[in-house]
Formats: C-alpha cells, structure tokens, sequence
C-alpha cells in the first residue's frame, strides 16, 4: 500500500469518527412514576448522571 492511500483511508477514518460522534438524541418524560423510573434502570439506563431531573419531568441525553 503505498503512502498516498494509506493517508487518504487514514483521514477518511478519522473524519468518519468524529462526524459519527455528533449524533444524539434528547428524550423527555413527563410525570415519570417510580414504576417507569424502575423500568429505566432495569434496562441498563444510568440516571444518576447525564439527565436532568425537574419538578414534572426527566430529560435524557441520548
């Protein structure tokens, strides 16, 4: 593989991976129950960090 190609897959991996890092997603929930809070958690959802918790609602960066 000669230098040229490998600079040029190189660069397209590199913008590859930092375009694919902008994609996300902001879920809200309102009036979350515990039950609903309980099904969260048991799928693996960590809501100690990363969601914001106000009076009536739950906020989800995704």
């Amino acid at each position: 593989m000669t230098k040229i190609n490998f600079l040029i897959v190189l660069l397209i991996i590199v913008v590859q991976t930092s375009f694919s890092q902008e994609n996300h997603s902001r879920i809200s929930i309102n009036n979350p129950s515990q039950a609903t809070l309980d099904i969260l958690a048991e799928q693996g959802v960590d809501l100690r960090c990363g969601v914001k918790h106000n009076h009536n609602s739950l906020t989800l960066d995704i």
